[in-house]
């Protein structure tokens, strides 16, 4: 008996032996194997980097050659195909710049304007889409990272979710949201909202709530709440909502602004035919009268004949057709009701304006008092304009969307709304009121936007340039984010813009700038209790895990959708999609 138990004794520590020595062998190979991808994943981190360096480097020294303005002057008689042969000079100079002796290139520039995605005529238009992608290499192991490149013949802001000109303050009271780049002189960041309700009788109440959210860039050329060195972010990002991924950078580029009047120059010589408009054709309400009657001028020999007809004639169905490419429209006419009647099928630019008739056989053209009225859907020929000497008010009704589609200049006011009751004739709870488009409006007065959803045809966008000061309001929609209909828009004022997301619900697909100043008021709320008074709002702790009612997501597609009708400048803005790594 004692033998057996000191064999199985024996036994037993062998087997124990051997099962530590197994474990041991199995950890020391599994440190040398984590070691080994550990060095792998290290060698892997560091070609991506020297990928990205080298391929930023050569789109450095291509923004350089393409914004040098001795080789790149924009202007509305720029000739394209010499710009055309300038571009493929740059693109063939920076691949032998990369270009190894016996190896593939590790550089490679694809022009993608032409393709399907884009499909800019290259012989037309000056904007372009570039592909740029760049290879490290190291043994048998490769990395490629990926950018997109825009060139585009357009102003600055629309490089940006939200933002100011270059002198201009963005006041963000609150826990609005960006998903794209902002940019400013002077940024202010509070966790207050501003918000007026039924018992405030216009004067602001403050809710407290959440810092302003942003994952993209905070291009800034002076100071963040006061705050001027840009390079403290443990600082700068206590200003933001946490889990933002922003990034603080001084603004280094130059901005190129609109020129309005440049630009609505540009539009009206594209509409006349002997017309050479300049600036100071915009400077007064005089003067724009008068640009519209030199537009009208080749016209006055019919205008004549409709407004001065022989006794007892009839007006003839064509009253208001100039010519195949213009199109009068005003009461004085007889032809009102035909503004209903356009569509893309009338390769026609449409002017509205009025005529005093002075004398026997003279007239002469008058801004409209009364304002120029659409509530059916109106479809102008591409490449058209029309032309509004007035206001002009778009109003959207329950049952019927309006698609609006085409290029419109306004010399006076825009208003754009929905009414403020659904079908059964009950005050409505949620917007209801649509109005379709793909559109690029000028606008010389103020512009106003209510009540109302704005929703891209095809993914299209509503494009607003205004010089006067933009008001854009929704009614109370206390109703969950996920409910309410983004606004696919792009808006713009020369001017100051006041924005509220604290009981109604914003989301814009587009951007939103302000020359002057821009104020955006939101609270992080999901959704809130329709009361008379507001007081339903959640403490800001509540409120973090929840939903800013005002959301801003960059939509760069605008440079390519509205390409007839965005705003001149004479010099192109390089802009830069996200980088892809192909692993």
């Amino acid at each position: 008996m004692l033998n057996n138990q000191r064999g199985q004794t024996l036994l037993t520590v062998m087997l124990v032996s051997l099962i530590f020595t197994v474990l041991g062998v199995t950890i020391v190979a599994g440190s040398l194997g984590g070691t080994k991808r550990t060095e792998i994943r290290i060698d892997d981190i560091e070609l991506t980097a020297a990928a990205k360096k080298t391929l930023n480097e050569v789109i450095v020294q291509f923004r350089n050659k393409v914004t040098d303005q001795s080789q790149f002057k924009l202007t509305s008689v720029t000739n394209i195909a010499s710009i055309n042969t300038k571009l493929n000079t740059v693109k063939t100079d920076l691949l032998k710049m990369t270009a190894t002796d016996g190896q593939a290139n590790p550089l490679q520039i694809t022009d993608l304007s032409k393709s399907s995605e884009y499909g800019i005529d290259i012989d037309k238009y000056l904007t372009r889409a570039y592909e740029f992608s760049y290879t490290a290499k190291e043994g048998s192991r490769k990395k490629t990272v990926t950018k997109r490149i825009f060139l585009s013949p357009t102003p600055s802001f629309l490089n940006y979710a939200a933002g100011t000109g270059p002198n201009g303050e963005m006041f963000l009271n609150g826990a609005s949201e960006f998903i794209g780049n902002i940019y400013t002189n002077k940024l202010s960041a509070s966790q207050e909202a501003q918000y007026v309700d039924a018992s405030s009788k216009g004067t602001p109440k403050t809710a407290s709530t959440r810092f302003p959210k942003l994952d993209g860039k905070a291009i800034i050329r002076t100071s963040i709440n006061g705050k001027t060195n840009l390079t403290n972010y443990s600082l700068l990002s206590s200003y933001f909502e946490e889990g933002s991924k922003a990034v603080f950078q001084r603004d280094t580029e130059d901005y190129i602004p609109v020129n309005f009047k440049n630009t609505l120059a540009q539009v009206l010589n594209e509409v006349g035919s002997v017309t050479a408009f300049t600036e100071g054709d915009f400077e007064t309400e005089d003067s724009i009268t008068n640009a519209i009657s030199a537009l009208v001028k080749p016209c006055n020999t019919k205008l004549l004949e409709w407004l001065f007809p022989p006794l007892l004639s009839n007006v003839t169905s064509n009253n208001g057709i100039c010519s195949n490419t213009l199109k009068v429209i005003d009461d004085q006419l007889g032809n009102l009701e035909d503004i209903h009647s356009i569509n893309k099928n009338l390769s026609q630019n449409i002017i509205y304006t009025e005529f005093n008739k002075t004398a026997l056989n003279k007239f002469k053209v008058l801004k409209n008092l009364q304002p120029l009225t659409i509530q059916k859907s109106f479809e102008l020929a591409d490449k058209k304009w029309m032309i509004v000497n007035g206001d002009l008010d778009i109003l959207a009704s329950t049952k019927i969307p309006i698609r609006l589609s085409g290029n419109i200049f306004v010399t006076g006011n825009l208003t754009i709304k929905g009414n403020q009751t659904d079908e059964s004739g009950n005050s409505e709870t949620i917007e209801d009121d649509d109005v379709l488009v793909d559109s690029t409006i000028y606008v010389l007065g103020k512009t106003s936007i209510s009540n109302t959803n704005i929703k891209g045809i095809q993914g299209k966008q509503l494009v607003v340039m205004s010089n006067g000061d933009l008001s854009v309001s929704r009614i109370n929609e206390f109703k969950d984010h996920d409910q309410i209909e983004p606004i696919d828009a792009f808006l713009y004022t020369d001017g100051a813009a006041e924005l509220y997301g604290v009981g109604s619900i914003f989301k814009i697909n587009g951007g939103i700038f302000a020359e002057n100043k821009l104020t955006i008021n939101a609270i992080r709320q999901n959704s809130v209790k329709r009361a008379t008074i507001l007081t339903d709002f959640q403490n800001s702790d509540v409120q973090k895990g929840q939903t800013s009612r005002f959301k801003v997501t960059h939509n760069p597609s605008v440079l390519i959708d509205q390409l007839d009708a965005l705003p001149r400048v004479d010099k192109y803005q390089v802009i830069m999609d996200d980088t892809l790594i192909n692993r």
